[in-house]
This record gives C-alpha cells, structure tokens and sequence, in this order.
C-alpha cells in the first residue's frame, strides 16, 4: 500500500486498520444523493441533476462504481466505453492502428474523499472500471 508522507500518525490510525472493510460496488439508485455530495466535494465543477440521474443506469458502454466505509461513500468513478471509430482526429484519445476497432475508456469522474487518498483506492477502481 503506498502511503502519503504527509499523513498524520492520527490519520493512519483512523484510516489504515479500517482499509480491508472497503466495499467497492456497481451504484444503484439509491447511492445518487450520495454521489452528488462526493461530487460537490471532491470537484470544483457542479454537474445537473440529470448528470446524476443517468449514473445508475448500467449498460454495455456505462459504468458507475462506488466505495462505501460503513455507512459513508468515500469514493466514486464514472466510466463509458467509446467505439474509437467515432472520435475526431483531434479527440485527446490514443489510436490503436492494429486494431480495426478498439474499445477506449473514457472516464468521466473520478472522487476519492480527502482522507481516503494515496491509499489505493483510486487505483483500485481504475483498475475494476478497466476489467469490467
């Protein structure tokens, strides 16, 4: 686990033992209110409510998944998968030429509370929004 220098020992104390009862999920209807406080948080953008409204919706091409301490969401990420034959040449994307058509992720957000950075959890749903 790669840790922030800059942590207090109090912090560690709070955080670090409590790190294995981390629940990474798909979100559901029920987490919107939650993931707009994360995003007012964590961004300084204000997205609307409809933004929010269309996060649950899982399909073959959106994914939302979020990360709950006990009762509190203490991170979040958005991700689409983009047909990269549908993005302009001058898209910030990476063209595959060995492929006749690749699959990018593109993430939209991504929030982590302040006092659950630098410990992985960032990485963590990369990394399952990348599997998925």
């Amino acid at each position: 686990m790669s840790l922030d220098p800059f942590l207090t020992d109090d912090h560690l104390q709070r955080i670090i033992p409590q790190a294995d009862t981390l629940e990474y999920r798909p979100m559901d209807v029920g987490d919107v209110e939650k993931v707009k406080a994360l995003h007012v948080e964590c961004l300084p953008v204000r997205y609307a409510d409809a933004h929010f409204q269309g996060l649950p919706r899982r399909g073959a091409k959106s994914l939302t998944l979020v990360v709950f301490q006990g009762p509190l969401m203490v991170a979040c990420i958005s991700s689409q998968l983009i047909d990269d034959s549908c993005l302009e040449a001058e898209d910030d994307f990476v063209s595959v030429p060995w492929f006749s058509s690749a699959l990018v992720l593109h993430i939209q957000t991504l929030c982590v509370t302040a006092t659950h950075r630098r410990l992985g959890v960032a990485a963590k749903l990369i990394e399952m929004s990348l599997d998925w």
